[in-house]
């Protein structure tokens, strides 16, 4: 199994339930950010800037004990997992040390990035404990998300080339004849690995403005589709083209009042005014599915046709409500 083949599996070992919270989170905002960029480019028909969104499947687990049966598990069920987050500090049981070790000896190929404040081992000492290896990197706390996000990237394709080295030679067996190539194509694999994993701290200024670009460029592109939307469902109707900005000026200052006092005040913040800015345009989105015939009727509508009218607005209801979390989530979690 590779990555390919399924959810990236990674394993968060720590005492603290914040961390886990922490990257489940950096994680699943890169994966909005993606999945946002490719809706975009379907819905107006351009290549999407960005690969397909990586899935991560992210199993907790609280003591080094449980972390080595979770492992030991996952490989019985030929579902390893390909990097492991290990707290240095987790009592009463084993330190992440300990359990670096013994999760090691049960699986070969798992990439582990120990997590440290240093105030229990130096570098020196986790270097001279471990000696030399290759699928370990040390990330100091606090960390910053794009350090977490690059390296959950960088060390599944770590683990995927590793795999899939390890696998060809299993593969082609006796088919093997110049080993010696095969084993130079496995040392400059690993070689081209490690200089890029050596590379990974002085990136991370660079990577974190470019995860700021990215989610604003979403960002920008959730509120052009939202207000190529609503321009879509005016078109249909006899309104003029002003009518979507005097519904956002109007909606802003009825909201800015509600602000103000009332029944209201405490849950209208600024973020709240930006998002509703946002949505406002799509109050009559429902009117794409409503034939023209009834639409654009001029005389009385009949009972049946009032009812099919009608259902615009629950249809528009849900798709605000679908846009607006969309915005929220790159305006508080970006």
């Amino acid at each position: 199994m590779t990555p390919n083949d399924g959810p990236i599996r990674l394993l968060v070992i720590d005492d603290n339930q914040a961390i886990h919270d922490d990257i489940r989170k950096t994680l699943r905002q890169r994966k909005s950010e993606q999945s946002l960029d490719a809706a975009a480019a379907a819905l107006f028909g351009v290549p999407s800037s960005s690969d397909d969104a990586a899935e991560y499947e992210i199993d907790s687990a609280y003591q080094g004990e449980d972390a080595l049966r979770m492992v030991q598990a996952a490989l019985a069920e030929n579902r390893p997992y390909q990097v492991a987050f290990t707290d240095v500090r987790m009592p009463p049981g084993w330190d992440g040390i300990e359990t670096t070790e013994r999760i090691f000896a049960a699986d070969p190929e798992l990439q582990v990035v120990l997590c440290t404040a240093y105030s229990d081992y130096s570098i020196g000492q986790i270097v001279k404990r471990f000696q030399r290896t290759d699928r370990l990197l040390i990330l100091k706390k606090p960390f910053d998300i794009a350090e977490v996000t690059l390296l959950a990237a960088a060390l599944t394709e770590k683990w995927r080339l590793t795999r899939q080295a390890r696998e060809t030679i299993d593969n082609q067996g006796t088919q093997i004849i110049d080993l010696e190539s095969v084993l130079r194509l496995v040392k400059d694999s690993h070689s081209q690995l490690e200089t890029k994993a050596t590379s990974l701290a002085d990136q991370s200024d660079e990577l974190s403005r470019e995860l700021r670009r990215r989610t604003m460029e979403a960002f920008e592109t959730c509120e052009v589709a939202a207000m190529a939307l609503a321009q879509l469902a005016e078109s249909r109707d006899l309104e003029t083209g002003e009518h979507l900005t005097r519904m956002q000026e109007t909606g802003q200052l009825i909201a800015r009042r509600l602000a103000e006092r009332g029944p209201y005040a405490s849950q209208i913040d600024p973020d709240f005014l930006i998002d509703f800015h946002r949505a406002t345009p799509l109050h009559d989105i429902g009117k794409v599915g409503i034939p023209d015939a009834i639409l654009l009727k001029p005389g009385r509508l009949t009972a049946s046709e009032f009812e099919v009218l009608k259902n615009h607005r629950l249809e528009a209801g849900g798709f605000k409500r679908f846009v607006s979390y969309g915005l929220k989530s790159f305006t508080h979690e970006g």
